[in-house]
């Protein structure tokens, strides 16, 4: 392992006795969500796992030797020699090095590999780190389209008697970004119905205690807003879920979910449009009411049913 901890800019007597070492950097899926609501300057979205190269040089140095990260992105951002653009506006890269808070600098500005006549394998574990260095442009929010870093790679350069070679190449897979327009204010919503008399059921699809709430959203403008509800624990009526089973619990009765109306039953897994998000807090209103399932007395207990939503922008 090489940690650099020189400084200067001496140039070096050094020579390499293999090719430089290969690592890419991919985050799982090739994907990153953001937040919905922006992401603030100088905030870190990812950084990968260390990563060392199947095989790389060994450097023989008979003095420091200047060095430095060159990025087929473009030069440094700003005074900032650590941080390099990618094709977003908004996003830089940064090679971190030997730990994950050591970024390295651009060449030849980063401190210089230490000399060693006998010889240093440069086999080097790196991670790679992508920061905030921009607004993210409004028309990017809650689509994908313009949100993909190109594929390029970063190189780790040093000075040798032949001229400047690199040591180690950093790839850069294609990695997507998503920046969700609404994501929940409030998780998990949770609806406390009433308690109600067995009696106040008079047979099979009776109902009872209909509860107003609200799905609670932090929201952009710009997309259409549409809004699931899934059940893995449907009763077969409409928008009913299944109560628990077990002891100290209701029987013959369920939670039906009614949509803004307070009478229109959802359909699972099938969307709801809400219609134009906006910026800020964004209420989606439903009811949930008891829901007598089956013909028969209904035995008091408790009643506890689970639902989830997904959002989409049709």
């Amino acid at each position: 392992m090489v940690a650099l901890a020189l400084s200067g800019r001496a140039h070096a007597n050094c020579t390499n006795t293999n090719s430089p070492g290969t690592v890419t950097f991919a985050p799982p899926g090739g994907q990153i969500t953001l937040s919905a609501t922006g992401t603030a300057i100088g905030t870190v979205v990812w950084t990968s796992a260390q990563a060392t190269p199947a095989s790389y040089p060994t450097l023989v140095c008979t003095g420091t030797t200047n060095n430095g990260i060159v990025s087929s992105y473009g030069a440094p951002v700003g005074s900032d020699q650590t941080l390099f653009p990618t094709n977003l506006s908004w996003l830089s890269f940064r090679i971190l090095h030997p730990d994950t808070t050591s970024p390295l600098s651009s060449y030849p500005n980063n401190a210089s590999v230490p000399a060693n006549a006998a010889g240093t394998a440069f086999s080097v574990a790196s991670a790679l780190q992508l920061v905030v260095t921009g607004i993210i442009p409004q028309g990017q929010l809650g689509s994908t389209q313009n949100m993909t870093i190109t594929a390029g790679q970063l190189q780790w350069n040093v000075d040798m008697t032949s001229g400047t070679n690199p040591v180690e190449i950093f790839k850069i897979t294609n990695i997507k970004f998503v920046v969700p327009t609404c994501a929940a204010a409030v998780d998990p919503t949770v609806v406390t119905l009433p308690a109600v008399s067995a009696t106040a059921f008079t047979g099979k699809t009776s109902t009872a205690g209909q509860q107003p709430f609200q799905v609670q959203l932090n929201c952009i403008s710009g997309a259409n807003l549409s809004i699931t509800l899934s059940t893995t624990n449907a009763s077969g009526a409409a928008g009913v879920i299944s109560n628990t089973t077990g002891t100290g619990y209701a029987t013959r009765v369920g939670v039906q979910i009614l949509k803004q109306d307070g009478i229109t039953p959802v359909t699972f897994d099938t969307a709801i449009s809400e219609g134009a998000t906006q910026n800020g807090t964004m209420n989606l209103p439903f009811f949930a009411q008891y829901y007598q399932t089956t013909a028969g007395t209904v035995a008091v207990g408790q009643v506890s049913a689970t639902a989830t939503y997904t959002l989409t922008y049709p």
